[in-house]
């Protein structure tokens, strides 16, 4: 395995960073935050423009079928700058859904709408129980008619309120199924959540949906946790780049503040401190590289899958607290940037299954 980075590839994150710095700064962040759209219509179609919502795309339905290591060298570049927008939502595991549990008429339909920009697709999967296994679906999908009728409760549903189509989860004789449902049904209503990150999330309740059965994707189990697996890899990767960033802003702040006549950065305590975060987040790379070659190279990763982000999990909380305890209390402020950092972490620990549940797979896998 070669984790050095392709000339496309160096591009691509070079070309990524010079955009979102300019196109989503700090302040768009936390503007948007109190927004209730949640996104900014110009940094989208800069998105779109940058022909980043088809990346993961293959070309025949418009995309430009890029790996999952592109996919995270470009979200390491949005995990710097918290960029407010549906990007992975719809243009990652919407998409990766789509191209795996799919059948090839909802392909043909979806994925090049979701590569233009046109559509913004959503996954409804969890519900209170908040996990991600299949055992906490609980909303049923009743055969009526020529087609099924849904009910249920989904929360935390990302970016619903800018869907044109979600991707619900519910049980069909006795099995978890995915089905494509009109968010403007009047059979459905949304709830916006309020969140610590400030985000767009969503409760979603079905009273009773009517679909066809058209809008049954074919795919079952081992498919839907192939796509997963590809999304949550790159979850962890933007979760990288989060990291970084506060590990970046920590280590400026210690060259800069003074205490007892010299920069705090001398002292060995604040030394060790960094020491450990940059450690950390170096490792963090290199194993979702790692997980990411082996799913581009079609290998066993489910493994390696849920070893990323349980460390993902752990790395983004340490490091965003110990920056923290390297600002004091300057960067609680709302004025400072770093606490938009540790807000982040609570919400990406639990998209794609916190530690508990990926330790869970993890055991399994070692047959444990």
């Amino acid at each position: 395995m070669n984790l050095a980075l392709s000339e496309a590839q160096e591009l691509l994150r070079r070309n990524a960073r010079e955009f979102l710095e300019e196109a989503s700064p700090a302040s768009l962040v936390k503007a948007m935050m109190r927004d209730e759209r949640g996104y900014d219509p110009t940094l989208w179609s800069g998105m779109i423009e940058q022909g980043w919502t088809g990346l993961l795309i293959p070309e025949h339905y418009g995309g430009s079928e890029g790996s999952i290591v592109d996919a995270c060298i470009l979200f390491e570049e949005i995990g710097r700058v918290l960029a407010p927008a549906p990007l992975f939502t719809s243009a990652v595991l919407g998409a990766l859904v789509i191209r795996f549990v799919g059948s090839e008429a909802q392909r043909e339909a979806l994925l090049p709408a979701i590569a233009s920009g046109r559509s913004i697709v959503a996954l409804a999967f969890t519900e209170p129980s908040a996990t991600w296994d299949e055992s906490g679906i609980a909303a049923t999908a009743t055969p009526e008619g020529d087609g099924y009728s849904l009910r249920g409760t989904k929360l935390f549903v990302h970016d619903a309120n800018m869907a044109s189509q979600l991707i619900v989860a519910a049980r069909l004789d006795g099995n978890v199924r995915l089905f494509l449902v009109d968010p403007n049904d009047r059979s459905l209503r949304m709830t916006p959540l309020q969140t610590i990150a400030g985000d767009k999330q969503f409760e979603v309740v079905l009273e009773g949906v009517r679909v066809g059965r058209e809008a049954l994707l074919p795919g079952g189990s081992n498919e839907l946790d192939a796509a997963f697996q590809r999304a949550t890899v790159i979850k962890a990767a933007e979760m990288c780049g989060g990291s970084q960033k506060a590990l970046e802003m920590a280590v400026d702040y210690s060259k800069q503040r003074i205490a007892f006549g010299r920069p705090i950065g001398s002292f060995q305590a604040i030394q060790h401190k960094a020491a450990e975060m940059v450690t950390q987040v170096d490792a963090l790379r290199v194993l979702v590289l790692e997980a990411a070659w082996k799913l581009d190279e079609g290998l066993p990763a489910r493994l390696d899958v849920s070893m990323v982000k349980d460390y993902a999990n752990e790395v983004f909380r340490n490091v965003t607290v110990e920056a923290h305890q390297i600002f004091a209390g300057l960067a609680y402020t709302m004025d400072h940037d770093l606490h938009l950092y540790f807000r982040r972490v609570k919400r990406d620990e639990a998209l794609l299954g916190d530690s508990r549940y990926h330790q869970q797979r993890m055991a399994a896998e070692l047959a444990l």
